[in-house]
């Protein structure tokens, strides 16, 4: 909210914003419908011939309501139908520019007829509030004419038409709001000012409309509809011109990521320059004896940072086109032919030109379709290709393109009392508030670390990182990945392992030392993506975190040194994250013993555990303690306690960071030690569960009590009250290290079993399941 103040200052806003050379159009268009393909195209081509910064839009046809970013770069905010299964009718939509949408306060869907939104303006701000500059913008089927007498406040004298119950309501509906007409306001011929034709080419009416307040009426330059402009509507396009400049909102969390263009370190003379130009600013770096970790690593970012920008640059998305260059002829012809029907004279004239016009356009619609049905099948085959090559990421991408939700419209999210947030700011402190809250700590700790000094494993090495550990690290990074806060991408470190690993050994050996990290280590990227549900709850959203890379190279060469020990030591009831042991072996183990269960008609229970986000909730005393005892070294185990405190995550938002926040609880997303941690957690869990035996018989001699992958248990019993035991005990241990089992989506199955006894849970009965 901007008051209007008398100031020297105010006074030189004004100047800056409605100056003579400050000019920005805004539009209004009855499309009819853009549910048919390439309307929205057609849509954004005209808005830009006609350099429009915003249109209003009426007749989409779309329900419910979001907003989303178009292929053409521009912003769509949509309102219709509540219920999206419901007819297809009505809908409302505003397009912004990418220069007015850095200007988007906020915006709300009223009803499939109404939407708002506001914009920022230095003086004003546009919107329906009472202080600020009132523009709406509308297909109000309201002829007012050309007399004003009487209402000269709200209407000039050159209207179109004769004035109908609807113009009267509109004049009305102006004067009691303080708002003018544009349409009536300049003097234009008819075909500027008739913004409608009947489907017979005979009857023109002028019923769409610009209306703006009273008070900023002289800022109102122009106003007059576009004969030129076609969608296959049969309304015009109607233009105001108008004093004043929409301001950019300046980005409070930071700006949008860019990416370097990796790609082109595939090309070898690239990738020579780039090591050359790399090596030549590390050995011209200064270096201090004192420098701490956090100097150091500055430096060491600034040149790998400066020499990806020089040599490298960044990624720009290239769009591939769908609408074919015969459509678009197509196109071009019917807006000749629209324009041969404006421009006839007679009526049989009118009769044919309107029929050619229509012929026309259903052809347009034809190809439309024609070409989308190619795009899909030409998708189709790449994803095939894909698919045959092995080249998972390219399958990915494709897919979702062909699921069209690269274009998925983004929902209003909802606070803790269930109010939709509109604003991109409410929006980004919502999320924040969500995820602070998942990951504090919500009791005291169950689990309190010995402080007293275990002997670690004797073939676990304490000493600093080497430079071959460091290169053989690096090499093992994988592409494709996106980066930390640092935006210093895995391909960047792997085009020369060897000139990596130099930049970085003195780096390592100061961490080892000092146990200390720098800060961009100790931030996580939080980025949001969907589940299943309501999208407007926060709960239905899951959280990834991307780390810095060169912060994943040191955890690397942590776990390349225990990884081998700590697996042999590890039971062998556990698959997940393990080499040489997969998933498939459990699914077939599973198999093989309901088969024996139902052969020889023995008695067989199995409960499918679910724990409530497992790797997010974990106690951090827990995961110390399991590093422990499963013969770590204290001086690694301090190094990642190191990295833990002082963890930090920030939401990514529509390109925007939070704040930062403390994450308390649970393994580092992202990280490459977290999936070995919570193994040794669930390992000291699962030991003592299973320390009384009450599994199935297992050979002659052992008993087989449950199979694991990672956070996923299937406990075995041939008793319903050994498994009934069993799953209380692994709720009392699993408290102890900070996991909940989710009841709601822990199942069991009875083989060979009639009983109809219940196993409950924290008071909740556990489904029962066939299969």
């Amino acid at each position: 909210m901007i008051k209007e103040t008398k100031t020297k200052e105010n006074r030189t806003d004004l100047a800056l914003n409605f100056g003579p050379k400050l000019r920005t159009r805004i539009g209004q268009w009855n499309v009819r419908t853009m549910i048919d393909p390439g309307t929205l195209n057609t849509v954004e081509n005209e808005m830009k011939r006609y350099k429009l910064e915003i249109l209003g839009i009426s007749e989409t046809r779309w329900n419910g309501s979001g907003e989303f970013k178009t292929q053409h770069g521009n912003t769509f905010i949509y309102s219709g139908f509540t219920d999206e299964d419901s007819a297809r009718r009505r809908g409302v939509g505003i397009l912004l520019s990418p220069s007015s949408r850095k200007g988007l306060m906020d915006w709300k869907p009223i009803s499939e007829r109404i939407i708002m939104v506001r914009l920022r303006n230095k003086v004003r701000n546009i919107t329906i509030k009472k202080q600020d500059i009132k523009i709406i913008l509308g297909d109000f089927n309201a002829k007012v004419g050309s007399d004003n007498e009487g209402v000269e406040l709200v209407m000039g004298r050159y209207g179109a038409g004769t004035r109908n119950d609807n113009g009267s309501r509109l004049i009305e509906f102006c004067g009691m709001n303080e708002l003018v007409i544009g349409g009536t306001i300049f003097p234009h011929k008819n075909c500027h000012k008739l913004t409608w034709t009947s489907p017979d080419g005979q009857t023109q009416n002028q019923i769409d409309h610009i209306l703006m307040c009273k008070k900023w009426r002289s800022s109102l330059l122009d106003t007059r509809s576009k004969t030129g402009a076609d969608c296959g509507s049969d309304h015009n396009l109607v233009i105001a011109e108008v004093r004043l400049k929409i301001a950019t909102i300046k980005s409070f969390y930071g700006q949008r990521q860019k990416f370097y263009d990796v790609e082109k370190l595939k090309e070898k003379d690239t990738a020579r320059d780039f090591n050359l130009e790399l090596r030549n600013r590390f050995q011209t770096l200064d270096r201090e004896t004192d420098e701490t970790v956090e100097n150091r690593w500055g430096k060491l970012k600034k040149i790998i940072k400066d020499t990806s920008e020089q040599k490298l640059g960044y990624k720009t998305k290239t769009k591939k086109p769908w609408i074919s260059s015969e459509t678009n002829t197509k196109i071009e012809e019917r807006r000749q032919l629209k324009k041969i029907r404006d421009n006839a004279k007679t009526g049989d004239q009118k009769t044919k030109a309107n029929k050619d016009y229509y012929d026309r356009h259903r052809e347009v619609k034809r190809s439309f379709r024609n070409d989308k049905r190619k795009w899909a099948e030409n998708l189709a085959k790449e994803a095939q290709k894909a698919a045959n090559t092995g080249n998972i990421k390219e399958l990915y991408n494709t897919t979702k393109q062909l699921a069209n939700k690269q274009f998925r419209s983004k929902k209003p999210i909802k606070d803790k009392n269930g109010n939709a947030l509109y604003n991109d700011k409410e929006q980004i402190k919502r999320w924040q508030e969500y995820f602070k809250e998942l990951f504090e700590k919500n009791s005291d700790e169950n689990l309190r670390e010995n402080e007293t000094d275990v002997p670690g494993d004797a073939r676990i090495s304490c000493d600093p990182p080497t430079k071959s550990e460091i290169c053989k690290a690096v090499k093992e990074m994988k592409n494709g990945k996106s980066p930390g806060i640092d935006h210093i991408p895995a391909e960047v470190l792997k085009c020369n392992p060897d000139t990596t690993s130099d930049i970085l050994f003195e780096l390592f050996k100061q961490i080892w030392e000092t146990e200390e990290f720098p800060e961009d280590w100790k931030k996580g990227l939080l980025i949001k993506l969907p589940k299943k549900g309501d999208l407007s709850q926060c709960q239905n959203w899951r959280g990834i975190t991307l780390l810095s890379i060169p912060s994943k190279v040191l955890m690397r060469v942590i776990l390349n040194r225990i990884k081998t020990v700590i697996d042999t030591k590890l039971r062998r009831e556990q698959h997940g994250f393990r080499a040489e042991r997969s998933c498939t072996d459990l699914i077939n183990t599973l198999r093989i013993i309901v088969e024996q269960s139902t052969e020889y008609q023995t008695h067989l229970f199995l409960t499918f555990v679910d724990f409530e986000r497992a790797f997010d909730s974990v106690s951090r005393e827990a995961m110390w303690k399991a590093l422990k005892d499963f013969g770590v070294p204290r001086k690694i185990i301090n190094l990642i306690k190191s990295m833990y405190n002082g963890y930090k995550c920030q939401v990514l938002h529509e390109g925007q960071l939070s704040d930062p926040f403390n994450v308390e609880i649970g393994t580092r997303q992202g990280c490459l030690l977290s999936p070995l941690i919570f193994l040794l957690v669930l390992d000291r869990i699962m030991t003592k569960v299973t320390k009384i035996k009450r599994g199935i018989q297992w050979g002659l001699m052992n008993r087989l009590e449950d199979i694991d992958f990672a956070d996923d248990i299937c406990l075995l019993s041939q008793n319903l009250n050994d498994m009934k035991n069993k799953i209380e005990d692994l709720r009392k241990e699993s408290a102890k290290a900070g996991l909940k089992i989710n009841v709601k989506k822990t199942k069991r199955m009875d083989i060979n079993c009639r009983g109809n006894e219940d196993i409950m849970l924290d008071g909740e009965i556990i489904e029962k399941v066939e299969s």
